[in-house]
């Protein structure tokens, strides 16, 4: 088995913990890379060179970190083992005092939670302009000025609605638990397969949250400028009026490592409360 431990130097400072993890992981047979210095006796490699050899990859860090890494994890179908750094953790299966489950993780004594994730594209007069995906949501919104939008929101081709509003999420059900319910969306169990549209703070008492299947295709239409798509809080695109978003299930899959069935009851229970 071959594993690449993703530290985030931010959180996990001095990589104390990333020696703590090699060491347990060499100790049992494990080949470590690693993307950043942390020991002589682990090779250094870019994240592209880690994926082509790696069986798993470890991320220490945060929420955030762990979205980062799904972006360029998921098409390669590599199994993600994310550790708590953060403040939250709700997509980590590890806590930094659980390091003695490594050992099971080397024995392959783990199970893999699939979660869905959303692909968005940006069309201009036909053109592709922008792709990606998204694990926790995609957001169109204004940029630095704090004034509402216009939106024309389509399932398929059938309009469904127009929205004046601060702006408008879609989130997959693991994003259910982010920005869509700090604007007042539901928590949506994470391996269900839906996509969710909040509309954030709309000037109308009929906005309310809606949850389509996972088989949906949702299209907007812009209708003005200084209006940008925002994918999982990390990357973002201009948008002109007439431009066309596109919103569907993205083929591939984010894979998480777990090592018990309770991880969504206790984040529920024991993280969000």
């Amino acid at each position: 088995m071959t594993i690449l431990v993703a530290p985030n130097e931010q959180r996990d400072i001095g990589l104390e913990y990333s020696q703590r993890v090699a060491r347990i992981l060499s100790n049992c047979g494990v080949k470590v890379l690693s993307t950043l210095p942390f020991a002589s006796v682990v090779p250094v490699v870019s994240y592209e060179e880690g994926l082509k050899h790696c069986d798993i990859v470890i991320v220490l860090g945060g929420d955030g970190t762990i979205l980062r890494v799904a972006q360029v994890t998921a098409e390669a179908r590599k199994e993600i083992l994310g550790i708590n750094l953060g403040k939250i953790g709700y997509m980590a299966g590890l806590e930094p005092t659980q390091f003695a489950k490594l050992v099971q993780l080397c024995r392959r004594e783990y199970f893999v939670e699939e979660r869905m994730m959303l692909s968005v594209r940006v069309l201009r007069k036909g053109d592709s302009l922008f792709c990606a995906k998204a694990l926790n949501d995609v957001v169109i919104s204004h940029g630095a000025i704090s004034r509402m939008i216009d939106l024309e929101v389509f399932r398929g081709e059938q309009p469904l609605s127009s929205y004046r509003a601060d702006g408008v999420i879609f989130s997959t059900p693991t994003g259910s638990t982010a920005y869509s319910l700090s604007a007042g969306g539901p928590v949506i169990e994470p391996t269900f397969q839906a996509i969710l549209m909040t509309p954030v703070c709309a000037h109308s008492l009929r906005a309310r949250p809606t949850l389509f299947s996972g088989d949906s295709e949702l299209r907007l239409k812009s209708k003005e400028g200084n209006t940008f798509v925002t994918v999982d809080g990390d990357r973002n695109f201009a948008l002109l009026p007439g431009d066309e978003i596109q919103i569907v299930r993205a083929e591939c899959v984010t894979r998480l490592i777990r090592f018990d069935n309770n991880s969504f009851c206790h984040v529920l229970n024991n993280k969000l409360n």
